[in-house]
C-alpha cells in the first residue's frame, strides 16, 4: 500500500456542519468566558478509482461508484503524484477545519492541531507526507440557534458554515451580525492501494517455422533418441509450429525428409551402415509424419515421410560440425 497526503484546495469541498469546540478552553460554571474561537471540525472518506492523474497541474480525478468523476488539486508544495496511476484503486481520508476568531488573530493556532488530528485518524498507517491549504477571510454570524445548540456563520458569495455547540457556554459573548475573523484548513490523506492495470501478455515468441519459397524452414532441430526414431519432447514445439504454418495454409502439402550424417563408426560399416541410416532417416521422417497427423491436427493425405540417409548432404562429414547440419529433418513443399 501506498500512502500519500495531499492538500486539496478548499473550493473542492464543501464545509458541513462539525463540532465546535474552543481551543484551550475549559468552562467553570462559577465564571462567564468571552468566546476566543469556534472550530468546527470534519472528517470523512471518498473512495474510487483513478481516473486520471496530471502532475503538471497537480489535479488528480477520481471516480466514484456512480461513476462521477471529482476533481482534486494538490498543494504545489505536495509531492507524491508520480506514485498515483490510473485505475489504482484510491480511498481519501479527509479532515477540515474552520476556525472562527472572536478577536481578530495574527496567526492561526491551528496548524499543530491538524496535523495531531489527521494522524489520529489515520490509525497505524505511515503519513508519509502532510501539508495544509489555509483560506482567509471575515464571516458574519447569520443565526443563533440556543435551543439546537448550533451558530451559523456566513462567508464570502453566501457560504454557509453551521458548527454544532456542544458546550452551551460557547454561545455566549456571539451575536447576530457579529463579524468574525476566519481561517480554513484542509487536509486530505489518500491510501492508494495499488491495483495496477494488468500487464499486457508479452510478445509471443517468434515461430520456429516459415514458409520460403519451397520450404517450410525451421529455425531449430527435431531431435530423436539416439539411433531411434522417438521425437525427443523440445522439439514438440517446433513441430507444433510447422503444424500451424501448414493450417495458415490448407493448400500446401509436405513431404517430409529425414536425413542422416556420415559419421566415422558407420562409414566404416560400408554398406550396412548406410543401409541402417537409410532405414532410421526413413522411420524417423514417418515418425514426424505420423505427429503432425496425430498432435498437430493435419489431414494425412497432405504429408508423406521420406528417407535418405546420408544421400544429400549439405555439408562436409568430416568435421562434427558438418554432420550435424547433414542429420537433419526437411520439409518441402511439393504443390
Amino acid at each position: 500500500m501506498k500512502r500519500v497526503l495531499f492538500a486539496v484546495a478548499v473550493a473542492a469541498l464543501g464545509l458541513t456542519t462539525g463540532r465546535a469546540d474552543a481551543q484551550g478552553f475549559t468552562p467553570d460554571p462559577k465564571m462567564d468566558y468571552k468566546v476566543l474561537a469556534f472550530r468546527a471540525v470534519e472528517t470523512g472518506k471518498i473512495e474510487g478509482v483513478v481516473a486520471s492523474v496530471d502532475p503538471a497541474s497537480r489535479n488528480l480525478g477520481i471516480k466514484g461508484g456512480s461513476g462521477k468523476v471529482r476533481t482534486l488539486k494538490a498543494g504545489k508544495n505536495i509531492q507524491g503524484l508520480e506514485k498515483i496511476n490510473v485505475e489504482d484503486r484510491i480511498v481519501a481520508e479527509y479532515y477540515k477545519s474552520a476556525t472562527f476568531y472572536v478577536d481578530k488573530q495574527d496567526k492561526a493556532p491551528i496548524h499543530p492541531e491538524a496535523v495531531s488530528a489527521f494522524m489520529a485518524a489515520s490509525k497505524s498507517n505511515e503519513v508519509v507526507e502532510a501539508a495544509e491549504v489555509v483560506a482567509q477571510g471575515t464571516a458574519t454570524i447569520s443565526a443563533i440557534d440556543k435551543g439546537a445548540g448550533t451558530v451559523t456563520f456566513t462567508g464570502p458569495e453566501g457560504r454557509s458554515f453551521p458548527v454544532k455547540v456542544e458546550n452551551p457556554a460557547l454561545l455566549g459573548g456571539v451575536s447576530v451580525g457579529q463579524q468574525l475573523d476566519y481561517k480554513v484548513v484542509d487536509v486530505v490523506a489518500f491510501d492508494v492501494k495499488v491495483t495496477p492495470k494488468p500487464a499486457p501478455p508479452p510478445p509471443p515468441p517468434p515461430a520456429k517455422a516459415k514458409i520460403e519459397g519451397k520450404k517450410i524452414v525451421i529455425s531449430d532441430v527435431v531431435y530423436f533418441d539416439t539411433g531411434k526414431d522417438t521425437i525427443k519432447p523440445v522439439s514438440y514445439e517446433v513441430l507444433n509450429d510447422v503444424a500451424s504454418v501448414m493450417k495458415a495454409n490448407p493448400d500446401v502439402k509436405v513431404r517430409v525428409e529425414g536425413h542422416a550424417s556420415k559419421d566415422p563408426a558407420s562409414a566404416k560399416r560400408g554398406k550396412a551402415g548406410a543401409d541402417f541410416n537409410l532405414k532410421l532417416s526413413d522411420k524417423r521422417a514417418k515418425a514426424v509424419k505420423a505427429y503432425l497427423v496425430e498432435k498437430g491436427g493435419i489431414a494425412a493425405d497432405r504429408l508423406e515421410g521420406v528417407g535418405f540417409g546420408w544421400n544429400q548432404p549439405i555439408a562436409p562429414n568430416d568435421t562434427k560440425e558438418g554432420r550435424a547440419k547433414n542429420q537433419r529433418v526437411d520439409f518441402v513443399i511439393t504443390n
